[in-house]
């Protein structure tokens, strides 16, 4: 059984409708699932989801919901870094080209680099 401090996040598969016609969730919402206890009449209905909606909890099974696993505890840590990989045998070589160069023009209207002795 979770506790509540352990939410897990799930997708709803279907539209659930309550009480007549009621829309507590729709397809592909994003809800979180408070915790997790089947239900002892039915025990196919087993997560605690709170309905926005209708300011409700509500309990649903694993035909309403979809559990989105949690992607940092698969992943070794740092997520960011890809697996390593052998470095190339020809490395990637820099090509360095080269700016122009600004000069200011000289207060005596004389460019003094062409100047010569």
């Amino acid at each position: 059984m979770e506790g509540r401090g352990t939410m897990n996040q799930g997708t709803i598969k279907r539209q659930v409708l309550v009480e007549g016609n009621k829309i507590a969730f729709e397809a592909g919402e994003q809800v979180e699932i408070e915790s997790t206890q089947p239900n002892p009449q039915n025990p196919i209905y087993k997560y605690i989801i709170y309905s926005n909606r209708l300011q409700k909890r509500f309990q649903l099974s694993d035909d309403d919901v979809e559990l989105i696993h949690d992607q940092q505890s698969q992943q070794s840590y740092p997520p960011e870094v890809p697996p390593t990989q052998p470095f190339p045998q020809n490395p990637v070589q820099q090509v360095v080209t080269q700016q122009p160069v600004y000069r200011p023009p000289s207060r005596l209207g004389v460019d003094p680099l062409s100047l010569t002795p």
